[in-house]
């Protein structure tokens, strides 16, 4: 099956959002899950621009949802350090609290394939999920996209077998994730609006020696695996350690993929702003 990515050269994340939000309104039911990019203190491109997340907030209040947010940050940011942050403040603003998601229910969960993770239980009890990832680079699991958001999810203790790799496979696990969330429940409705329209080349943060570079592209889909396919494809434009490499470099997008997770054909589709 051939996937739909909704793309925009554009810089305008509100005009995009509200675009991909009205393309799925009907299919976006009851309680709704964001997912912003929260992964330390920094400020864009290292979390979600503000203007993507008010614009779903407000888009959804305004159609009745309810709606639950939330992240995990990275596990060595201390909570305290993500209580006061542009993500937080809007959701305050909006009458939502914000979830720091190690502070949430955890539950193991296992796939079909026996593979076992514990994870937050918050975005089970959703009805449709919209996930807000930024594009950029990653030292340590290659690239942010669609597919690693769901680390956010993680408990601290599979973080750190993630980072360890010797102890647990960080692309099974990415795959693994993916596939528990997407298809546990196959009544809940997925939506990933991605901003690539700053990037970060190098590494995902700036205290981790990122560097901000101007990409230029707003995405959007329903399969995480083919927008972490075409925004490879973008990043390597930009991104040095990526020019020689193909999608091999990411492992945990054919384990995606062979999961039944989208991809690897896709087709785009222009969003006129």
């Amino acid at each position: 099956m051939t996937e739909i990515i909704y793309f925009s050269k554009s810089e305008k994340r509100k005009e995009f959002a509200v675009k991909v939000l009205d393309l799925f309104k009907n299919q976006i039911e009851g309680t709704v899950f964001i997912k912003p990019n929260q992964v330390s203190f920094e400020e864009y491109p290292t979390t979600t621009h503000p203007d993507i997340l008010e614009t779903v907030i407000t888009y959804l209040q305004d159609k009745g949802h309810e709606i639950i947010c939330g992240d995990g940050q990275g596990i060595d940011v201390r909570s305290k350090r993500v209580q006061d942050t542009s993500i937080t403040r809007l959701c305050e603003k909006h009458g939502i609290q914000f979830k720091i998601l190690f502070n949430e229910p955890m539950k193991t969960f296992k796939s079909p394939r026996g593979f076992k993770v514990k994870m937050s239980v918050l975005p089970f009890k959703a009805d449709s999920i919209i996930s807000l990832p930024i594009l950029k680079s990653h030292p340590h699991f290659r690239m942010t996209g669609a597919l690693k958001m769901i680390v956010g999810y993680l408990s601290k203790f599979e973080r750190i077998k993630m980072h360890m790799k010797i102890v647990k496979n960080p692309w099974k696990i990415m795959a693994e994730t993916n596939w528990l969330l997407m298809n546990k429940d196959k009544t809940r409705f997925h939506l990933i609006i991605m901003d690539a329209v700053q990037t970060m080349i190098h590494a995902n943060e700036f205290r981790h020696g990122g560097k901000a570079v101007d990409l230029g592209y707003l995405l959007a889909g329903n399969s995480p695996s083919v927008l972490d396919i075409y925004g490879f494809s973008l990043l390597k434009d930009v991104e040095p350690k990526y020019k020689n490499k193909d999608i091999d470099y990411l492992p945990y997008i054919k384990y995606a993929t062979e999961y039944g997770l989208g991809g690897p054909e896709y087709e785009l589709k222009e969003i006129n702003l």
